[in-house]
C-alpha cells in the first residue's frame, strides 16, 4: 500500500504462540527473527530502512491465530506476514491472508496447504510428502527396521506425516504400528508400550513440542528401537 512504501520502516508481523500449549515453540521463534531483524538493521537495513517487528499472539489456537491475523491485516503499514507455523494454523488463516493480499511466510509442511490454493502463502520448509517419506526411508533402507511403531499429532500436521509414512510402507511391504496423541498431552506411557508390545523395532516419533518429551519417557521405559 501507498502508506506502507512511503514508511520509514519496513514493518513485519510475526503471528506465533506466547502463550497457551505451544509457547516455548513461539518463543524461539520469536528470538530468531527479533536476532534476524536485528543483524539486518545493524547492517543497514534494506533498501536504507530499518526493519521494525510487530508481534501478535495466537495464544496457540486456531480461532486465536485468525483473530491475530485480522488484526495484523487491519494494519495497512504491515508488509508481510511470518507465521503462523502450525500446518492447522496456516490452513485456518489462508482466507484472511488471500483476502488482504498479503505476503504470509509460514513453516507449516502439510501437503494440505497446497489445497489452499493461496498465491500470497509462501512454505518456506519442505513439505512432508518429501520429509515424511525420508523418515521413513532412512528408518527401512539405513537402519534395517521391518516393524516400525509410528507417534503422531492427531493435528493437520501429524496425520498428514502418518499417511504419507503409512503409504511408504505398505508399497514396501513393512510391518508398522500407528499411534496418536493430542497437543498438550504429557503422558505418551500408553503409546510407547503398545509399540513395545508390537513388537517394532523403530519409533518415527511425527509430532511438534512433544517429541522431546516423547524421547525422555521412550527411555524409562526402556524402549530400545530405533528413533527416525
Amino acid at each position: 500500500s501507498s502508506s506502507a512504501g512511503d514508511a520509514d520502516t519496513i514493518k513485519i508481523a510475526v503471528n506465533g504462540a506466547w502463550t497457551g500449549d505451544l509457547a516455548g515453540n513461539g518463543e524461539w521463534k520469536m528470538d530468531a527473527v527479533r536476532m534476524a531483524a536485528d543483524e539486518i538493521n545493524e547492517s543497514g537495513g534494506i533498501l536504507g530502512k530499518q526493519i521494525e517487528v510487530v508481534y501478535e499472539d495466537n495464544q496457540s489456537t486456531q480461532n486465536g491465530a485468525i483473530n491475530a491475523m485480522n488484526k495484523i491485516v487491519s494494519d495497512d503499514s504491515v508488509l508481510a506476514v511470518i507465521g503462523p507455523h502450525m500446518s492447522t494454523m496456516a490452513i485456518a488463516v489462508s482466507d484472511v491472508v488471500k483476502n488482504a493480499g498479503i505476503i504470509y511466510m509460514t513453516g507449516g509442511t502439510s501437503v494440505s496447504l497446497r489445497d489452499c490454493d493461496n498465491e500470497w502463502m509462501f512454505p518456506v520448509r519442505c513439505m512432508d510428502d518429501t520429509v515424511a517419506k525420508a523418515a521413513a526411508e532412512f528408518a527401512v533402507e539405513e537402519l534395517g527396521c521391518t516393524n516400525i511403531g509410528i507417534m503422531y499429532n492427531n493435528d493437520e500436521f501429524g496425520t498428514s506425516g502418518r499417511d504419507i509414512i503409512i503409504s511408504y510402507l505398505e508399497e514396501n511391504g513393512v510391518d508398522y504400528v500407528a499411534e496418536g496423541h493430542n497437543t498438550g498431552d504429557t503422558d505418551f506411557t500408553g503409546q510407547i508400550l503398545k509399540l513395545e508390545q508390537a513388537g517394532t523395532d523403530c519409533m518415527i516419533i511425527w509430532t511438534s513440542n512433544d517429541s522431546t518429551t516423547i524421547v525422555k519417557q521412550r527411555y524409562e521405559l526402556g524402549y530400545d528401537g530405533a528413533v527416525s
